[in-house]
């Protein structure tokens, strides 16, 4: 992964857990994962030099390896017009599926084109303790270190950035960002 690209996708994520507590910290409704989408792209566009686009919601139309799958964000380079990396997002305590749906999806694009860098944000928007998910971060809540095979079909991914953002409220709950790559 291009340094420009990480060091935005590491703001993403810091940015992205802290706007899930200020949203808390402030009352309004519970945030979607469409809302996460959209400001991790605004966070995104604005740590990215003007060489790379940011596009929501990439279908088969616009990345034929995606298949019959959508992917919620892409980072593509304007002068190579390739996709540099593809970005799923999980709001982790709203979906039954759990964050191994997308790791499946983005295992297969990432065998059909290995220059793509995919990874998985799972966001927490309740109170998450720190050692949730188990497999992916310490009881120190910090990230698990090595490679991780993760799933039913234990496919290989690493944790990038694990960010925690506290409410000030009388009863403190941190809000947890990680990211995790599909290798």
């Amino acid at each position: 992964m291009k340094d420009v690209i990480k060091s935005a996708i590491n703001h993403m994520v810091v940015g992205v857990a802290h706007w899930m507590a200020y949203r808390d910290e402030i009352s309004i409704i519970k945030p979607i994962e469409a809302d996460a989408i959209f400001m991790a792209a605004d966070i995104l566009q604005a740590k990215l030099s003007s060489d790379y686009t940011i596009k929501r919601e990439i279908t088969k139309t616009s990345l034929s390896i995606v298949g019959k799958h959508r992917i919620d964000l892409a980072i593509i380079s304007k002068i190579t017009k390739n996709f540099e990396c593809l970005i799923e997002f999980k709001l982790a305590d709203a979906t039954n599926e759990g964050y191994e749906g997308d790791v499946n999806k983005l295992q297969e694009i990432k065998q059909k084109d290995t220059t793509i860098d995919c990874l998985v944000v799972i966001l927490y928007r309740k109170a998450c303790p720190c050692d949730k998910p188990k497999e992916l971060v310490d009881s120190r809540g910090f990230a698990k270190r090595g490679i991780i095979k993760i799933g039913k079909n234990k496919y290989p991914v690493k944790v990038r950035r694990v960010c925690n953002s506290f409410t000030s409220n009388k009863a403190p709950k941190s809000k947890k960002a990680i990211c995790i790559e599909v290798l």
